[in-house]
């Protein structure tokens, strides 16, 4: 599992290959279910002070995802594979 706290949110990548963000003030969980076909290893918070707040995640088999970190409905901007 990894995980990644910033602000007001957290970032958790499952087993599963499932993300969970959390906001910390409402305690609301949104689920992102089949993010990654695998194990989450690695979360990594990304801020652009023109775009907003991203972060990107990989999984064990080498896959590279970047979010756009909305709580309201979180958003796969691109997919690397390594």
């Amino acid at each position: 599992m990894a995980t990644l706290t910033y602000k007001n949110l957290a970032v958790i990548g499952c087993q599963s290959g499932s993300i969970q963000m959390v906001n910390l003030q409402t305690r609301k969980i949104e689920l992102i279910r089949e993010a990654h076909d695998n194990l989450i290893r690695c979360i990594v918070s990304l801020e652009n002070q023109y775009a907003g707040q991203y972060f990107v995640t990989a999984d064990v088999s080498g896959f590279l995802k970047v979010w756009q970190a909305d709580f309201k409905k979180p958003v796969l901007i691109q997919t690397i594979q390594l």
